[in-house]
Parts: structure tokens; C-alpha cells; sequence
């Protein structure tokens, strides 16, 4: 049997302007910007930390559960009206405590989850500092400082 394949474009709606990239094509040209901001660090170990705590929420029963309580919680957030003032902040101060306790350095209640998030933040944390260290980033951030002083100043 062949594999079936299209040559369709999906729709376009009639307030999109620009066309909508394939995944790989979109993931790419992200990494690219990312990489140019960075002064070509790469996404590759930033990458690997999201798929090692995605493949941890898949299976740890104890992270699994937290996570499918909190998408249900921002669903309902979302849906419900009046839920985020009835009872969001209760279910919000549950969620809190529970994560806490995945957290939790003295507990064995998601060991593994709690190294991949430790390297996960690591990771992220990097992003900024090398954003900031590029010297094309930091004239951009002082032309709209310098922006901001001539439009408060009337210049």
C-alpha cells in the first residue's frame, strides 16, 4: 500500500495575510531566531530538557495527574463563567501545594521530574543572559530607551 499524500493547502481565512508554515519549516526558522539572539547558542539542550519531562509527565503517575488537573483547571477557567471567582483560587492554592511537593528535594514523589525540571530551567535561564549580552540586542534596547526619553520629553 502507498502512503497517501496531498498536495491540498488547507484553507486560508480571509484575515490571515501570512501563509501558515508547515511544523518543521515553522520549528527551524524559531530555532534560527533563537540561535541569532543568542549569539548562537543552540536550542538543541533546551529541547532535549522539554522532551525529557515530557516523556516524564507521560510516565510518572504522580506528575500525570498534576498536569491533567491543572489543563482541567484552565479549561474550566476559561469556560466556565464565574469559575475563575468561585473556585479558582481554592483550586489554584491545591495546585500550588501539590507542585510544591513534586518539588520537593527530600521526597521521592517525582525524583526524575524534578532533575529534568532542574536542567529544564537551567536551560531557560541561559536564553536571557546570552539575549542580553548580544551587543546588536542591547543597541536596539537603548534606540527605544532613547525613544521613550525624546516622546516623554517632547523631542
Amino acid at each position: 500500500m502507498r502512503p497517501v499524500t496531498s498536495t491540498k493547502q488547507p484553507p486560508s481565512t480571509p484575515s490571515s495575510t501570512t501563509p501558515q508554515l508547515p511544523k518543521s519549516t515553522s520549528s527551524t526558522v524559531f530555532a534560527a531566531c533563537a540561535r541569532r539572539l543568542t549569539g548562537g547558542k543552540s536550542l538543541d539542550d533546551f529541547f532535549g530538557a522539554v522532551r525529557n519531562c515530557g516523556v516524564n509527565i507521560q510516565q510518572d503517575p504522580a506528575v500525570r495527574r498534576w498536569v491533567d488537573a491543572v489543563i482541567a483547571h484552565l479549561r474550566k477557567s476559561l469556560d466556565e463563567a464565574g469559575y475563575a471567582r468561585r473556585k479558582a483560587a481554592q483550586k489554584s492554592d491545591k495546585l500550588r501545594k501539590e507542585w510544591s511537593e513534586l518539588l520537593d528535594k527530600d521526597s521521592d514523589k517525582g525524583r526524575e521530574w524534578k532533575e529534568d525540571i532542574a536542567a529544564l530551567k537551567r536551560e531557560a535561564s541561559e536564553f536571557p543572559t546570552a539575549i542580553e549580552q548580544d551587543e546588536e540586542f542591547r543597541a536596539v534596547r537603548r534606540a527605544q530607551t532613547k525613544l521613550g526619553e525624546d516622546l516623554e520629553n517632547g523631542t
